[in-house]
């Protein structure tokens, strides 16, 4: 195993360890004869980027637990430790050495591992009706706010969770194109918070001018508050883009991996199967064909076209520490 992997450490004592111990039990209903025949062992990993307000003893054993529910009798068999992994370049390598079968990773860094590795197949969770997410910029009807011109020096709420990374770069490419500043320069403040309710309130009641947030997630605002949905408009939209998946890579057998799919649809209909997806922000899974991605990598060349520098950085921070995207100066 790479050196660059988090071990696996003692259990925690947060919220989804009962999960892990009714979990972890699985096994034994397994039949016996698997211990007489060979048993595929299907590899997982996962990036830190996935995870959002969650500790790391919480996130091991939500994995251990994931991978529990995934066992079954067709002849496949989950890793009860799956990889957790800091940064693109220790993906990189598990993969290209066959030390993983599939990863979790966010599209951003897809975009950074792509030209190195080969990937077969993908399966993508979010809405039910749609996995993709539409990224928005939403401004109050009585602001006078029309142009992202108009937004320089103001006040910016965004929504930092992980299928908000892609939104963050989407919003520093209309920067670009408008030939405005980076987002860290244009606005006079950027705050960031996981919660909702709190960026798109904030606009709400003018403590900031501005949020970033997805279309799903204003929709959500505006079903338990109607008020939020008449006094909040849009001042800029994304196109459907795909933030998050899962990834395996080339190499393995197809009906190996049609059959690695199967049991990943079939989790997410038990209680506990959506349970364990639920600590990574992973809603109903579908597969989607990899031209799916196009969009979202061809906004990310954009923002390197327009924003080298900027683009350079990215990549470096990706490649070693990519759970930090959203902690650093710029959105």
């Amino acid at each position: 195993m790479p050196s660059a992997l988090i071990a696996p450490s003692p259990p925690g004592t947060g919220p989804f360890l009962w999960l892990a111990a009714l979990l972890l039990g699985m096994p034994a209903l397994i039949p016996a004869a698997w211990g007489a025949k060979s048993v595929e062992l299907f590899r997982l990993g996962f990036s830190y980027s996935m995870l959002a307000d969650v500790n790391e003893n919480d996130a091991k054993a939500s994995l251990r637990a994931l991978s529990a529910v995934i066992s079954s009798e067709h002849g496949i068999q989950a890793n009860p430790d799956p990889m957790l992994f800091q940064g693109t370049e220790p993906i990189a390598r598990a993969l290209l050495a066959g030390e993983v079968d599939a990863v979790t990773i966010t599209a951003d860094e897809y975009w950074v591992l792509h030209p190195q590795v080969s990937f077969s197949r993908f399966l993508v969770g979010g809405q039910e009706t749609d996995p993709r997410e539409e990224y928005l910029l939403l401004v109050r009807r009585d602001s006078g706010l029309a142009t992202l011109s108009d937004l320089t020096g103001r006040r910016l709420a965004l929504h930092a969770v992980p299928r908000m990374r892609l939104g963050y770069l989407w919003l520093e490419v209309q920067l670009a194109r408008d030939g405005l500043p980076p987002a860290a320069v244009c606005f006079a403040h950027a705050q960031k918070s996981s919660k909702l309710s709190k960026v798109v309130l904030d606009v709400f009641f003018k403590q900031a001018d501005a949020c970033l947030v997805t279309r799903n997630g204003f929709a959500a605002m505006s079903e338990m508050n109607p008020q939020v949905g008449k006094q909040l408009v849009v001042l800029a939209a994304s196109p459907a883009l795909v933030p998050s998946f899962f990834a395996f890579r080339s190499g393995l057998s197809d009906a190996y991996v049609g059959r690695i799919i199967q049991e990943f649809k079939d989790v997410q209909r038990t209680p506990a199967g959506r349970q364990a997806l639920t600590i990574f922000q992973v809603g109903a899974l579908r597969e989607l064909p990899g031209s799916s991605m196009d969009p979202a990598m061809a906004m990310l060349d954009e923002y390197r076209r327009l924003r080298p520098e900027a683009a350079n950085r990215l990549v470096t921070l990706l490649q070693s520490n990519a759970g930090n995207l959203m902690g650093g100066s710029e959105p």
